[in-house]
Parts: C-alpha cells; structure tokens; sequence
C-alpha cells in the first residue's frame, strides 16, 4: 500500500490493519450494500480519516467517550437533501467562549402562536391586600404583550377603584409601560389590560399598586413562589413565598430559538420632551409646583429663576421618586459653591445672580434620573412679599 496519496486499495471483508502508520484512509461506499462497516484504529498514528457514504442509510453507534478537539481549525458539518436528526438523553452542555457564532436557519416556517405566561394553581389559597404587589416572568418573554390579567375582588360594594398596573424588565427596573384600569364595585375576577406592546426582552416583572384596601388579590402557596412586594412605593422590592394570581398573554414564534446569557445589548426606546410653567405667582409663605412628570427618565436640562423684592427668599425644591433631594435658595447655593456661580456646562450653574434687580436664576446639567416621578417645587419663604418664578425641563423619558 502506497502512502503518498488516495491509491486504490482492496480488502476483503474482515481485513485488518494493525501496527501500521498510516497517513490515510479513504472509504468510498458507493451504490452498494454494506451490512456493517468497523473501523477501529488503536494505539495507532492517524493523520485523516475521510468517510464518504453516497445513497446509503447508515447508522452511526458510538459507545464510551468521545472528546473532540478542533483547535485553529475550520469544521464544515454539510447536511444536504437530508433529514438530521439529534436525540441527547441526559445533559448536553455547549460552551463558546471568545468566538463569534452565526446560526443561521432557511426556509425555516415561523408559526405564530400565543402562549399565556402564569404560575399559579388551579384555585386560590386566599385573598389579601398590600399596596404595591408584584409577579416576576423569569424566562421567554419576548414578543407582542397582548395583555395583562390580574385577579382582583373590589370589597367595595359602592363605589370603583383604580388599579395601576406597570411593567418592567425586573424589580426595581425603570418603568416601560403604564396602565390604569377601574375596578368595578363588588368585582372579582381576572381584571384584563389590554397591552399591545412589543417586548424586547427576555424577562418581565408586572407589578401593580391598589389604590384602595378594598382592592384584594388572589394568591396561593405554590412551592415556587415568584411574587414580591415594595413598601415605599415601587423602587424597592422584596421577595415573599405566595405566587399571585397574575398572568401575561404573549404573541409570538412557536419555533423561535430560546438563548440565555448575554447576546445582545437593546436599547429601550426613548423621546425627548420639554417642560415650560411661565411667569407663575408664588404668593407669601407658600408653594407652587412648576413641573411635574409621572414616568421614567432623565433630565437633560433644567433652568428655575425667580424675581421679585425677596426672590432671594425663595428656595428650589426638587423630588426624584419622591424623595427631596435638593431643597435650598439660590444665594445659600452660592454660598455652598464658595461664593462662586461655577461654570458654563457644569452640572450646577447660577447663570444670574442680580441682587440689585433681585432676579436670580440657576441651571442643572444631566443632574437628575428618575424611575417613577420628577417633581419640581418653588417655595416662598417670605412673610410679606409675593414672587414671580419660572421652571423649564428638557427631559429624556422611555417611550
């Protein structure tokens, strides 16, 4: 036998080849009946192993293990005018690390299909209320949201109450969507909220805040409890054992490929939007509210003046979520800055500073993020005198 290339060989049935190196061996099993092909190659030297089998039903059985390493080398796996067919029993694990992978399926059929996200049992341990409840969907949530359903017993026999419902990517996260539904009185049932969003995302957390204490949500004690509860308001969460009676309905691909870990970075759709309140009397000892925005979002700009006898009295009051985090006048500003109004572009500017004229004015650059509210307050510290202030916002909210 040659071993400078591909030279014809014969063997009969059973030949045997031990104790040999071999550089190549080339099977070509063409228009033939085979019955059983072995090839065992032990404590041998192999450098390629080419198997070609045309118009052949072939089963392959591989018993043991089987490691393949492909290092620096480019693997072709070519299936034509053929049915594959994969069955794993037991764990398969793929890892790739640091490599780019394309997955590409044509004239593939995309069914449409709805699937209802849930997780509770057929009938409800109990009823209970709590303020601010939510239900987080850990997995395969992407698609057309087509609605919201929430089990809800209104105890008021008299009178409605709003239930307002969000939905984020998961506790704690920025609120996407918002909705409002009344509950009629002496309801109880599945309150629907007809959504008709696109979902981009691989998890959901749906929570909602009670607007009565007659509003009671069903719950049961299933032993995987995925429910959670804020009590201050919805920016914090923590997980209690119940799963509530919430439940998702999702359009979407009935043959989609599911992929967990990181694949790719989305961003969430976001306009941009200004806030203007003019020229707004703040009479003696009181307060007016200038701006004041329910959503998710960041400020990019904001500018508050005053003017007026004791403007210098009057102090800029601002809520993130609300929480007051910034509650002082413009000359005690100046005074915290050392006596300097800081600079163009800087995240805190006194652009006017007019104690003759008593017209003062300050600039917030990209200062503020908020997840639920922005609120903007000016209060008059003087006991005699009326001022006049203005507030304008360019903010950045989720679509």
């Amino acid at each position: 036998m040659s071993q400078r290339g591909w030279e014809d060989f014969y063997l009969n049935t059973f030949s045997t080849i031990i104790a040999q190196a071999i550089e190549k061996i080339k099977v070509d099993i063409v228009a033939q009946t085979l019955e059983q092909l072995k090839i065992d190659i032990a404590s041998q030297s192999l450098s390629q192993l080419n198997v070609n089998i045309a118009g052949q039903s072939v089963t392959l059985e591989v018993k043991g293990d089987v490691n393949a390493n492909i290092t620096n080398t480019q693997l072709d796996v070519n299936v034509t005018n053929s049915s594959l067919n994969v069955n794993v029993q037991g764990t398969a694990d793929v890892n790739i690390a640091q490599a780019s992978v394309n997955i590409g399926v044509e004239n593939k059929d995309f069914v449409e299909a709805r699937r209802i996200l849930r997780n509770n049992a057929d009938t409800y341990t109990g009823l209970s209320y709590y303020a601010h409840r939510g239900k987080f969907f850990g997995n395969n949530t992407m698609g057309l949201i087509e609605y919201v359903e929430i089990y809800v017993k209104n105890e008021d026999t008299a009178n409605p109450h709003d239930l307002k419902v969000y939905i984020c990517i998961y506790p704690g996260a920025p609120m996407i969507y918002s909705f409002t539904v009344s509950v009629d009185p002496g309801y109880e049932g599945w309150v629907r909220i007809d959504v008709n969003k696109h979902w981009n995302y691989n998890t959901m957390f749906v929570w909602w805040y009670n607007t009565s204490s007659s509003l009671k949500n069903a719950y049961d004690n299933k032993s995987t409890p995925d429910s959670y509860y804020s009590t201050d308001g919805g920016i914090t969460w923590t997980k209690y054992d119940i799963a509530l009676w919430a439940r998702v309905s999702i359009l979407a691909s009935s043959n989609s490929i599911p992929v967990s870990g990181t694949v790719n970075t989305i961003q969430i759709p976001n306009t941009t939007s200004s806030a203007i309140k003019a020229g707004t009397s703040v009479p003696a000892s009181s307060s007016e509210t200038l701006i004041d925005i329910s959503a998710t979002g960041t400020v990019k700009w904001l500018a508050v003046s005053f003017e007026g006898t004791d403007s210098q009295l009057a102090k800029v009051q601002i809520e993130v979520d609300d929480v007051l985090i910034w509650d002082m006048s413009i000359p005690d500003t100046y005074r915290r800055l050392g006596f300097s109004q800081g600079g163009a572009g800087s995240v805190v500017y006194i652009t006017q500073y007019d104690t003759t004229n008593n017209y003062y004015a300050i600039v917030f650059n990209n200062a503020f993020s908020f997840k639920r509210r922005f609120k903007v307050t000016v209060k008059n510290e003087s006991t005699s005198n009326s001022i006049t202030a203005t507030a304008m916002a360019i903010i950045s909210k989720i679509a």
